[in-house]
């Protein structure tokens, strides 16, 4: 499977990382980042593919809603050109933790 580069952004604050050494934009591997935004974002946030995002903000301490979150972010993910092995969603303590295994068909 191919994997998809693009600018990099920082995990803290979504600021682009900067080479400090040259001070160039850092490019690299950006699957994790693209299925990150893609869980992230709501639909109508990308205006090239408003059905786009799964709005994982909105799942946030419900309760039972694991097999929902897990088909809703597969197919986001399959329409965004990923084959999806596995989406596990899981609540320890309350919290929401997604394991997610995919790859991008091109």
């Amino acid at each position: 499977m191919v994997q998809a580069q693009d600018f990099l952004l920082d995990a803290t604050d979504g600021d682009l990382r900067v080479d400090p050494v040259t001070g160039d934009l850092r490019v690299g591997y950006s699957d994790f980042q693209h299925i990150e935004h893609i869980v992230a974002s709501f639909p109508g946030f990308y205006r090239q593919a408003p059905l786009l995002g799964v709005g994982i903000g909105s799942y946030q301490k419900s309760s039972g809603q694991g097999p929902e979150i897990q088909r809703r972010v597969a197919i986001q993910l399959q329409a965004d050109n990923y084959v999806v092995e596995t989406v596990q969603a899981t609540s320890p303590q309350g919290q929401l933790q997604l394991s997610i295994n995919a790859e991008r068909l091109r």
